[in-house]
């Protein structure tokens, strides 16, 4: 999970779109039997607003190995207040080996695709190595949220699935309830509508604790033109898209699993992420969109709606 940071100077913002370009190059010769580890490319923007307060907006990403050649890369980096442009590079686990590289950066005006297309970021999509990417807690519960795991608080001392590291993902742990279970919920950032019309959410998750009573439940709010209600579900069932109970899980000993749903596009969204415990929890990484349908995974997470306790 180490970093580098190579910083643009900083530029004039304009109405104009303006373009960067660059070649990057992204090679992991041995892959062990985790699976890819090389780490992440990414391109931010850093203006300040308002307020005075640092905005950082990501534009490009790539995650892991593209073969041992230098590739091209571009993005669109428009911004109305002056800014300047981070390259961030981030380090996979202690085990991977290879190398990251960038050349020949450059800026034009004019408007312009993501290069590759892999590299487009979906609005929502988060690893939870820097921040929660805009997903938000509204547990209202005094000592049950969904938070971010630290150095010292963090769930059977489970590692980050990313980079391996102590920290790096969100969960939530409910104790001690007896047999009440009580639910937290976390929510995306409002998911603007595409053309691909369906595009798949996958992520990892790990479950902790007594499973029978411990689950998470995926489900799509609408947006309305009104101020966003963080309870305006809650007065009727909304049918789940994905959703499984941590009994079919060994909880003793977590470790992390690969989930994934097929999502409408077709309408700006959220998404919500509920969970479910008297006694466990579950942790949850890397979050990401893909374009084109995908089934359920695991084949057990079938569209449901829990009963309601």
């Amino acid at each position: 999970g180490d970093r580098a940071f190579f910083v643009s100077r900083e530029m004039e913002g304009t109405s104009r779109p303006k373009c960067m370009s660059f070649w990057y190059y992204m090679y992991e010769p041995i892959v062990d039997t985790t699976g890819p580890n090389l780490g992440k490319l990414a391109v931010w923007t850093r203006t300040i607003d308002r307020n005075d307060l640092l905005v950082m907006t990501p534009v490009w990403r790539l995650h892991n190995g593209h073969g041992p050649s230098w590739r091209f890369g571009q993005a669109q980096v428009t911004t109305d207040t002056s800014f300047q442009v981070i390259i961030e590079g981030i380090w996979g686990n202690n085990r991977a080996s290879g190398h990251i590289a960038v050349d020949d950066v450059t800026f034009y005006d004019g408007v312009c695709q993501t290069v590759p297309q892999p590299a487009v970021v979906v609005k929502g999509e988060c690893s939870f190595d820097r921040d929660a990417c805009g997903w938000r807690n509204t547990s209202t519960a005094e000592s049950f949220d969904w938070r971010m795991a630290t150095l010292t608080k963090r769930p059977a001392n489970l590692p980050d699935k990313t980079y391996g590291a102590p920290m790096g993902y969100a969960y939530f742990d409910i104790f001690n309830t007896g047999s009440r279970s009580n639910r937290v919920k976390m929510i995306s950032p409002t998911i603007p509508a595409s053309k691909q019309g369906k595009m798949c959410f996958s992520f990892w998750f790990a479950a902790f604790g007594a499973g029978d009573s411990t689950s998470l439940r995926i489900y799509k709010q609408r947006v309305s033109a009104k101020e966003f209600d963080d309870e305006e579900d809650d007065a009727k069932e909304t049918p789940s898209l994905w959703y499984l109970s941590a009994s079919e899980l060994d909880t003793a000993r977590p470790e992390w699993s690969a989930g994934q749903v097929a999502v409408d596009m077709s309408k700006d969204f959220r998404l919500v992420l509920e969970g479910k415990a008297s006694n466990g929890g579950f942790a949850i990484d890397q979050l990401t969109f893909n374009q084109g349908d995908c089934s359920s995974r695991p084949e057990s997470a079938v569209p449901k709606t829990p009963k309601r306790s």
